[in-house]
């Protein structure tokens, strides 16, 4: 009888080291999946979250430069007046920076890649201004192509007018949304 009861204390004595490791990693795997699906949705996120904001600021530039030639036309003038600075005919591949709240064209010197947006913390704003801003990641550059002038008066008649705004994800890549379109003079 006492044979019996060692054997049955040493079954119910309970589980082995490689069971309780085999446990553990089983509960730490199941934990683990969630936690890195998680991450990667705030990745995900977060790149989504940068290209809704250049969207928006590619798309801002280019209603600014419509307005200007709407108001150009509608005061009998050359489409292009006031974007001079954008001019790829008279700053060959420079383009400008353009701020929309300030409604100012500044030349680029170098691919404007010396021009961050400012971002304004409590208005959500950005320009170029310094007060009260910090540094975005965000780089704007606006190119305008004459495509057709007059011969007479020598008025643009047609222009193409490139939008780009680059910046450099979380991740180290740089990123670019680009938008184009064609402006006649009517």
């Amino acid at each position: 009888m006492i044979f019996n009861n060692k054997k049955r204390n040493k079954k119910e004595r309970g589980f082995s080291l490689v069971e309780a490791l085999i446990s553990i990693t089983v509960l730490m795997i199941s934990v683990a999946a969630p936690l890195k699906l998680a991450g990667d949705g705030v990745n995900s996120a977060s790149i989504a979250e940068q290209q809704i904001v250049a969207f928006y600021l590619t798309q801002d530039a280019m209603e600014y430069v419509k307005n200007m030639k709407t108001n150009n036309r509608l005061s009998l003038n050359d489409i292009t007046t006031g974007l001079d600075n954008c001019n790829v005919n008279i700053l060959p591949n420079r383009g400008c920076r353009i701020d929309t709240v300030a409604g100012s064209t500044a030349s680029c010197l170098v691919d404007c890649t010396n021009g961050l947006l400012r971002f304004h913390e409590g208005t959500g704003v950005y320009d170029y201004d310094n007060t009260g801003s910090v540094d975005s990641i965000f780089k704007r550059q606006v190119k305008i192509f004459p495509k057709r002038t007059d011969p007479v008066t020598s008025a643009v008649l047609e222009m193409q007018v490139e939008v780009s705004t680059k910046w450099i994800s979380f991740n180290g890549q740089e990123q670019e949304y680009k938008l184009k379109a064609n402006l006649l003079d009517w």
